[in-house]
């Protein structure tokens, strides 16, 4: 190449130089460095990193005396370092082993790869030489022959992204694991993006942390990294790219005895993508010219291609009709650098990428040809192209050819006639310096340089023009220059290439400093790197060394082995000597021996290099020790939680709390050393163990826990918060529990460490996997396992059928036959298995299962079989036999017998039919055959007297099944009367059956033989035995048809489906389902068991018995009135044909009334008209019933009407009349009127209305919102009263001093907005902390101007003045009374009043002038009765910031107050005037008693401290909060005697004993409970099922409500009752809430009499109206008695057959398999989707129950199906395009499926792509999507304002949220956008639009005062 050829001429010249040198170089040892020597290739394994050698790479083996010797990594060429690269990038010469190496990036693209280097070397007085070099790399790609032990390895699930946009899972250990000890190792994982662009990884995504944000590069611990939800999202679609990759360097510090080892591995993560489409050739098209002169840069357009990431490589480059002119590429970026033997795209465009001719010419005009071919990122070469290329010569007089300059850090370098020449060298070129160089200066002779000419750069040795360099680090520079040659005037940048010499370069700062605690430690790392500096330092990758000048005297450095400890452990001896690696890793740390008094402690550390390079001194400031104290209760407790526990355990203060003097929680914050790990021996720490979360990030429903990232910081207020949970992994754990640790490092603000704390977690195996047989693990659960011969068996191995369970252990599996094989059977050990039956794993793996062939002539058998754990069943696997037949054996050849050779008649053809035998004097023949008879069937006394030639046989007695016949050659029959003993002798007497069938029983028939022998008869009675044959099908009789109640079953009988066979008996046959029914189930009732299950095939035996039925299933919300399903029958070898079997389905009442009740909304005094859209009636029955209504509730501030249309009447409704109306006069001539006509009191109203059938009841409750309007403005009410307080009080606000009124508008609406504050006062507002205690403290804000507050606020007291206490010189003036103002101004919404003005009166403080003496109180609020101690935090006496041990504290209570402030003890005292020390607040020994306090109120107290002859006085704030609103303390309302069975239990419910609990949603109250006195004697009571109540035990009515307390009989009371007292105790007032003591009694019958026996019936199994909302587990149903009900009461129902998308949940728990009525009624039961999102495009579900009597459980009542049906909803389209100049109308389509009959409503949410957008998009319709029952569609309107002169796009995105009564679908969100209508060449329409969906209505208004509600 022509590239080549430049290089070797350049070889060639540097080596001509350095052969003709003066004798000035003469004086220094050159290093001989070997241009063309065989060099050995670098050789490299994938991934891994090699060390080059300087005799066997560089081939450099003399020294030098003096100068410096650089060799250099050119990075400029695209085609180099491709795959890996030389570490460090400048190095010397002579270096040593391993300080230079080739690391490969891991990839698996390329075998091959190339390294240019250049040697460098600078002597003498300025004199540089540079030699180019190239080495080769070989990479081995095989993972067998990398050196050393893997660090990396692939976990089971790759990465993979499914379409051309989406996201993989979090990076986690199902992807790639990591090989090291923690203990001993640490690994680091790292990921840079390197500068060029044909290195940019990821090509056609990114990384995304769990918040969403970018991740261009990290460096983060391989644990941490593996739990940090990292995930790759593709942004992009690359033509032909099938994978993706993320380079990663992996990194493993171990740590020795003596020292340490670092191991390296870098890999290419793969991610699986989608492929588009297959890679197209990329065109180069021809360029026709181009203009240049100096090193021009080339045109950007050279060549076209869509691929960004692209490498053009040079082929060849030629120069047309000219000789010895050479031409290469350059990048301009790197001025001196080799020529380039490609260029990358990205370059090309960027205009890095220049023309260099290397010659004088005399043309004009230069041609060139280029021979390119294009590689792309993935190394895949494309097809050759040859381009053109013609430069123009600007200037052919003056053309100037520079090297750059090359200068070593800090050095000097001469500017030599090579470095600059021209073509008119000959003549005077005068060059004028324009700009000085950047990173140094230009001399001639020592004095500045300006300009010089080109004669005396001739004279380089007389005028030395010098460039001084600075010592600053980049590696260009350049000199701004003009040449000037007759008129011609060319400027340029003269480049100047300068080598970094790290050793005379400083790296380190000048001075930092540490705060550090005695005894401590800290790490020196990356800070005491200059800035500046540390981005060369990367780039370069040098490895300086540091020494230690001064050692610090209170402490020592050490080599740290992990920083995972808080105190290092260090070698022995202090560290003399360090690298750069050390900082990086921090492993250079300073330990404080904390013996020392002082106070500053220092260290030096210079980089060895040259003596003036910058010296740092590290100080160390060692600061006073604050102990960290651990507070923890529960701090060496094992933590057990099970792994199914996905919310997380909560970490608490009992479990992790360390606390120091004078810091806050918020100060006091943990590290996490060593994030949670499985302690088992041998664990991988890239396993999953659980990780650390943030509970906050749980707050949105569709957040997983794999894409929250685990933490690694927390504070002590987090753990205090509840903010902290560890999640236990999310991969199963096994059969058994595994124990988790992780370490903390605890520490403060100020650097303060304790001892590493340990945290220990047990996770509890959990038995919640499937089990599953490893033959049908795939997709596929078929599989050929065994083979057998025909009529023969096999046993079946553990091989053919294991069962695998992760968290089961294979001892414990079975496996469950669901089908049995067809053509035989399955025995174990000589038992037949039946279907349904269980048996072990370990059988299998014994050979100890058989299969045994029935004989039939099929290839193929089969049968299903299901594990199980006994818990868990796994799905139906069916195992495939192959079945082949016998082998069979070679025939033998007899020699014939005597009797054969004599007889030569011909034989009888012997056909499948003729099957002969004689047995026990009997002769067999087969049904419809015949059989040869022959003298051996004869006694043999008749034999032995019989006579071959005389012998004749007569037939007396003819057979009447059959007859006798002669057959000739061929068989022909005609029946005979007599024959000879010849024709018995040669096989021609046969006896042949011609009676038709048999029946599936032998017969037998008989013939009587004469036999005349030489004159002698003899009698024989020849027996025939008729054998079955089975050649006739079964038959099924047609016209069948089936009587079926809706929702009900029907019984399938032997009469009703006659199927028979004559050849099979009834029992044997078998028949099947062959077309399933639709609407319903065949089910087969066990006859023991009593449970039924769903089956396609049964016996006529159970046919005949009843156990077979039809049950009609799906009728919730559908009217079916027919069915059908085919039935066929088989006799084991035949089928019949499929009968028909007719269901004729009668109709009952089983769907509940659909009852449509709307919310509305009404202006004051309006009537409104209910009609359809807000009520009305249906019902699912066929036929309809007349529903009849009922008005419950009547509305309070208006009136009802029922207006008949006929009559023009309208009737009230009253409470005693007119409330009951029919579904009927609904729909006929009557309307519901509601009338708005009473005052309003409040702004909303409501009733409620009943439906009813002969079975169900519904009731909904319709709400009315009062739309008032605003006509009257606020008025301002005189203050009754003027606000005074004192210097430190705090006093509320009340409405006394500060009232408006607004007749048409609420308090809560009227608005007070502050325009002026007071002088001296301030203004604050209360809001109530949230606390656990009886009392709380009010949190006061300030009131600033322009805030406002309401009325209401006034009205609670929750605006409050304080005046600050006055100290020193403002006393003095504090003799008299100030009035102040705050003025307000007061709206509603629409009109605003005059000022209001609050006048506050502040009185002279009551302390002496110049008293010291304190009383600082604050607002408290407390609860009606309560008792609680003074704290500080209320009121507190200080004098000069302290507590004065001996003042007093006073305070006054008005006469009748029910309020004391008293000591302990004394809350009996009465005086008015209480004395107490002050000092006894802090110990808590002041309580404030408000037990006599039965009512809310504010209270004002008036509190007087003493002191040193010195008085204080202030008014301290006390609110009074009800208990309940409306709630007297608790009280036993029902106590209901329990009536059970002896040696029973029975669960104590709210239907037996029942209290008030005082408690409402707006007060904390404890709840009340009850405290047992004495316990029952003849039985137990129990909570929880498991915890025992003893004597002064409590249990709450929660617990009653839930079912938990149980009372168990022990034994027979002799009087049938049994009881126990209690006592109801109220916590909230720390006293029992009554003195009285209950009783409740206990009803115990004897065995005897425990109940009758009577049946169990479920009434009603039907589905809930509308779907429920449940916070921890997203949407589903709850159930109560009306949609699931049996009698008795006592019901107990069972699950048969669970639901396939949810789970039935009982209370909080899942998976629930049995519940009771009560469960029921108290909505306990509930069914919960698995995954809403995933079940969003079903739309029903069902399951199976049964009940049972729950006394005994004899009686079961029948099978019922619940079926449930839900809505789902979803946007038409996904994207909607908009292009239109005016303003219209857009009309979104939502549509909808599933239970239509019901209505439904979905919330929308609106979000623009940009805050501009906003303005372009305005909602016409509500938020709420509202469907009517029937209706399928709904629509979204949004108005579309468009601006003719926007340019840009607009985006609105909508999305359908939950909550609703519906689910939303696939299609949740839609996208409008609104295209520029200039951006194109529009249609021409008369609106200008150029739209083809008629979906936008243009408007032609325009108007867009219309639309004011924008988003």
């Amino acid at each position: 190449m022509a590239s080549h050829r430049v290089l070797v001429a350049i070889s060639l010249c540097c080596w001509w130089a350095l052969l003709a040198a003066s004798s000035e170089t003469d004086r220094y040892r050159l290093p001989r460095v070997l241009a063309d020597g065989p060099r050995r290739p670098i050789e490299v394994a994938q991934g891994r990193r090699t060390n080059l050698s300087r005799f066997s790479h560089l081939m450099v083996n003399e020294a030098a005396r003096d100068g410096v010797c650089k060799v250099e990594v050119d990075g400029s060429d695209c085609l180099s370092q491709t795959v890996g690269q030389v570490k460090p990038k400048v190095f010397d010469c002579f270096f040593g082993d391993g300080d230079v190496y080739y690391e490969h990036e891991g990839s698996p693209f390329s075998v091959r790869d190339s390294v240019r280097l250049q040697v460098q070397y600078f002597f003498g007085k300025n004199n540089t030489i540079v030699l180019p070099l190239r080495l080769e790399v070989r990479v081995n790609l095989s993972k067998s022959a990398s050196e050393g032990r893997r660090l990396v390895l692939a976990g089971p699930e790759p990465l993979a992204v499914h379409g051309s946009r989406g996201r993989t899972q979090p990076i986690s250990s199902n992807a790639i694991r990591f090989a090291y000890d923690p203990q001993t190792e640490r690994c680091t994982i790292e990921h840079r993006r390197e500068w060029r662009t044909f290195r940019h990884w990821p090509l056609a995504g990114r990384l995304l942390n769990d918040r969403e944000q970018v991740m261009q590069e990290f460096r983060l611990d391989c644990h941490l990294f593996l739990l940090s939800a990292y995930k790759y999202e593709r942004i992009g679609t690359k033509v032909g790219l099938e994978f993706d990759y993320l380079p990663v360097s992996v990194k493993v510090l171990r740590f020795g005895a003596s020292a340490s080892e670092t191991l390296y591995e870098n890999i290419y993560l793969s991610i699986r993508l989608t492929p588009t489409r297959d890679a197209a050739s990329l065109p180069l098209p021809t360029l026709r010219s181009h203009t240049g002169g100096l090193p021009a840069t080339l045109p950007k357009n050279l060549v076209l291609a869509n691929v960004t990431n692209l490498v053009v490589q040079l082929l060849e480059f030629t120069v047309v009709a000219s000789t010895g002119l050479n031409v290469t590429l350059v990048d301009i970026r790197e001025p001196g650098s080799i020529p380039l033997d490609g260029f990358e795209l990205a370059d090309l465009r960027s205009g890095h990428i220049a023309l260099q001719v290397l010659g004088v010419t005399s043309a004009d005009r230069i041609q060139f040809h280029l021979r390119l071919r294009p590689i792309d990122t993935l190394l895949r070469v494309g097809p050759e192209v040859t381009l053109q290329l013609v430069s123009r010569v600007q200037h052919r007089r003056l053309q100037l050819f520079t090297s750059p300059m090359r200068v070593c850090t800090g050095g000097t370098a001469l500017l030599r006639p090579h470095n600059l020449q021209s073509a008119s060298w000959s003549e005077t070129v005068r060059f004028r310096v324009k700009r000085d160089p950047y990173s140094g200066r230009l001399t001639i002779n020592g004095a500045p340089l300006r300009s010089f000419n080109s004669r005396r750069l001739a004279r380089f040795w007389k005028f030395r023009i010098a460039y001084i360099h600075n010592g600053n680090l980049p590696r260009h520079d350049s000199i701004g220059l003009r040449a000037v040659f007759r008129g011609i005037r060319v400027s340029f940048q003269f480049p100047i290439r300068v080598v970094r010499n790290w050793d005379a370069a400083s790296s380190l700062k000048s001075r930092i400093r540490y705060r550090l605690t005695p005894s401590g430690t800290l790490c020196i790392g990356e800070e005491a790197i200059n800035e500046s500096v540390l981005k060369y330092l990367l780039a370069d990758g040098v490895q300086l060394q540091y020494r230690v000048t001064q050692q610090p005297v209170a402490g020592g450095l050490i080599m740290s082995e992990l920083t995972t400890k808080s105190t290092p452990s260090g070698r022995v001896g202090s560290v003399e000597q360090f690298t750069l690696a050390d900082l990086f890793t921090r492993t250079i740390c300073y330990v404080n021996h904390g013996d020392s008094i002082t106070e500053m402690d220092s260290l030096k550390i210079r980089q060895i290099g040259q003596s003036d390079l910058t010296e740092l001194v590290i100080q160390i400031v060692i600061q006073p020790k604050a102990t960290l104290e651990n507070k923890s209760i529960r701090h060496r407790v094992i933590l057990s939680l099970p792994e199914t526990q996905r919310e997380g355990l909560r970490i608490n203060r009992s479990i992790l709390n360390y606390e120091t003097v004078g810091l806050s929680p918020s100060q006091i914050g943990y590290e996490v050393l060593l994030q949670p790990h499985f302690t088992t021996i041998g664990a991988n720490l890239s396993l999953d163990a659980g990780r650390l979360i943030d509970a906050r990030r749980l707050s949105s429903s569709s957040t997983k826990i794999q894409e929250i990232a685990t933490l690694t910081w927390f504070s002590q207020e987090d753990i205090n918060n509840g903010y902290v949970r560890y999640v236990p992994p999310l991969e199963d754990v096994g059969s058994s529990g595994r124990p988790v640790e992780m370490l903390l490092q605890p520490l403060d603000f100020n650097r303060n460490r304790a001892l590493p704390h340990k945290l220990s977690f047990f996770v509890r195996a959990v038995d919640d996997m499937k089990p599953r047989l490893r033959i049908c693990s795939n997709s596929s659960a078929f599989g050929a396992v065994a083979s057998v011969t025909r009529n023969s068996h096999t046993s079946l191995d553990g091989h053919q059928l294991i069962a695998t369970d992760s968290d089961t252990g294979p001892e414990r599996l079975e496996l469950i036959l669901v089908r049995g094989p067809r053509y035989g059977q399955l025995v174990q050990e000589g038992t037949v298995l039946k279907v349904g039956q269980r048996f072990n794993v370990g059988r299998v793996r014994q050979r100890s299962i058989q299969y045994r062939h029935n004989g039939s002539t099929v290839s193929q058998d089969s049968f299903s079989v299901q594990a199980t754990d006994g818990k868990n069943f796994g799905p139906n696997c069916t195992i495939s036999i192959n079945v082949s037949e016998p082998l069979e054996p070679m025939p033998v050849q007899n020699a014939p017998s005597q009797h054969q050779r004599e007889q030569e008649q011909p034989q009888l053809e012997e056909t499948s039919e003729t099957v002969a035998g004689f047995v026990n004097n009997t002769v067999l023949v087969p049904e419809g055959g015949q059989v040869r008879l022959s003298p051996e069937m004869l006694p043999r006394a008749i034999q032995g007297r019989v006579s071959v030639g005389s012998t004749a046989y007569l037939v007396g007695t003819h057979p009447t099944r059959g007859e006798i016949a002669l057959a000739g050659g061929t068989i022909s029959t005609s029946s005979v009367s007599q024959f000879s003993h010849e024709d018995l002798s040669s096989g021609r007497v046969i006896y042949q059956h011609t009676g038709g069938e048999i029946g599936p029983d032998s017969v037998t028939d008989t013939c009587q033989l004469y036999i005349y022998n030489n004159g002698e008869w003899l009698t024989h009675s020849l027996n025939i035995s008729i054998l079955p044959v089975d050649n006739k099908g079964p038959m099924v009789s047609e016209g069948i048809h089936l009587l079926v109640p809706e929702g009900g079953r029907s019984v399938l009988t032997g009469n009703l489906i006659r199927a028979t066979d004559p050849d099979t008996p009834a029992e044997d046959l078998q028949l099947s389902v062959s077309q399933p029914p639709r609407y319903g189930e065949i089910r087969l009732k066990q006859p023991h068991s009593g449970s039924e299950t769903t089956v396609l095939e049964f016996t006529k035996r159970q046919l005949t018995d009843g156990h077979v039925f039809f049950v009609h299933t799906q009728h919730c919300g559908v009217e079916h009135t027919n069915d059908t399903f085919g039935i066929r029958a088989s006799d084991g070898r035949r089928d019949s044909t499929s009968v028909p079997v007719r269901v004729v389905i009668y109709p009952v009442t089983d769907e509940p009334p659909c009852l449509f009740l709307s919310d509305f909304s009404i202006q004051k005094g309006e009537t409104r008209i209910l009609d359809t859209l807000i009520l009305s009636v249906s019902d699912a029955d066929k036929p309809e019933e007349d529903i009849k209504l009922k008005i419950v509730d009547l509305p309070e501030i208006g009136t009802l009407y029922r207006h008949w249309l006929s009559t023009e009447t309208a009737e009230q409704v009253t409470l005693n009349a007119n409330r009951d109306f029919t579904m009927s006069e609904l729909a006929g001539n009557m309307s519901l009127v509601y009338k708005q006509d009473q005052d309003v009191t409040s702004l909303s109203d409501s009733f409620v209305i009943e439906a009813r059938d002969p079975v169900y009841r519904v009731v909904r409750k319709c709400r009315i919102s009062i739309i008032t309007t605003n006509d009257l403005p606020p008025r301002l009410v005189e203050p009754t009263d003027r606000l005074q307080l004192r210097p430190g009080e705090t006093v509320p606000v009340t409405e006394r001093h500060l009232l408006i009124r607004d007749r048409d508008t609420p308090k809560d609406n009227l608005t007070l907005s502050l325009v002026q504050l007071p002088s001296r006062a301030q203004l604050l507002v209360a809001s109530t902390l949230l606390s656990w205690s009886r009392h709380t403290r009010l949190n006061l804000t300030p009131l600033r101007l322009g805030e406002k507050i309401t009325q209401r606020d006034v009205q609670l007291n929750r605006l409050f003045v304080h005046v600050p206490p006055l100290t020193g010189n403002l006393e003095e003036g504090n003799s008299g009374v100030s009035v102040e103002q705050a003025q307000f101004v007061p709206e509603d919404g629409k009109f605003s009043a005059s000022l209001a003005r609050l006048e506050i009166q502040v009185l002279p403080s009551s302390s002496s002038p110049h008293s010291p003496l304190q009383l600082i109180t604050n607002p408290t609020e407390l609860e009606v009765g309560s008792t609680v101690s003074i704290a500080e935090t209320d009121v507190k006496v200080r004098v000069f910031g302290t507590q004065p041990p001996s003042a007093s504290l006073q305070a006054i209570r008005p006469n009748g107050s029910c309020w004391k402030l008293c000591k302990k003890g004394e809350q009996n005292s009465s005086a008015v005037a209480t004395e107490l020390l002050a000092s006894d607040i802090a110990t808590g020994l002041i309580v404030f008693n408000a037990s006599c306090c039965s009512e809310p109120v504010d209270i004002l107290i008036q509190l007087n401290a003493a002191w040193d002859n010195q008085v204080a006085s202030s008014s301290w704030f006390v609110r009074l909060l009800p208990l309940s609103p409306s709630v007297p303390p608790p009280r036993l309302l029902k106590s209901v005697p329990l009536s059970l069975a002896a040696h029973s239990a029975a669960n104590i419910g709210p239907e037996n004993l029942l209290m008030t609990t005082g408690r409402s949603a707006v007060t904390t109250r404890p709840e009340p409970h009850y405290r047992l006195i004495s316990l029952p004697k003849h039985g137990i009571l129990v909570r929880s099922r498991s915890v025992g109540l003893g004597p002064d035990d409590t249990f709450s009515q929660t617990d009653l409500n839930s079912s938990m307390v149980e009372y168990r009989s022990t034994n027979v009371s002799p009087s049938g009752r049994d009881s126990f007292l209690f006592v109801i105790d109220d916590p909230a007032v720390m006293r029992q809430a009554t003195d009285r003591t209950h009783t409740f009694s206990i009803v115990v019958r004897s065995p005897s009499n425990s109940g009758d026996d009577s049946n169990v019936t479920i009434l009603r199994a039907a589905c809930p109206s509308e779907l429920a909302g449940f916070s921890a587990s997203g949407a589903g149903f709850r159930f109560d008695n009306r949609s699931i009900l049996a009698v008795p009461q006592t019901a107990v129902f069972r699950v048969a057959a669970q639901p396939a998308l949810g789970h039935l949940w009982l209370g909080d728990s899942p998976g629930a398999v049995g519940f009771a009525q009560t469960d029921i009624n108290s909505g306990r039961l509930t069914y919960r989707f698995n995954n809403p999102r995933r079940s969003s495009d079903e739309i029903e579900d069902a399951f199976e129950i049964v009940a049972s009597n729950g006394r005994d459980g004899r009686q079961v009542s029948d099978r019922k199906r619940v079926h449930l049906t839900w809505s789902v909803v979803g946007f038409e389209q996904r994207r909607y395009r908009i292009r239109c100049l005016s303003s219209g109308t857009l009309k979104l389509d939502v549509f909808r499926k599933g239970a239509l009959n019901r209505p439904a409503f979905v919330r929308f949410e609106t979000s623009p792509g940009s805050p501009d957008d906003r303005a372009h998009f305005s909602l016409i319709s509500g938020s709420i999507l509202n469907f009517n029952p029937g209706e399928r569609a709904a629509q979204i309107k949004i108005h579309i304002a468009q601006r003719r002169n926007d340019t840009k796009r607009a985006k609105l995105r909508i999305s359908l949220v939950s909550p609703g009564n519906c689910l939303v679908g696939r299609n949740s969100s839609t996208v409008v956008v609104l295209l520029n209508p200039n951006s194109r060449r529009r249609k021409r329409m008369d609106d200008g639009c150029g739209i083809s969906s008629d979906r936008f209505e243009p408007s032609r208004s325009n108007d867009m005062a219309l639309f004011r509600h924008y988003l």
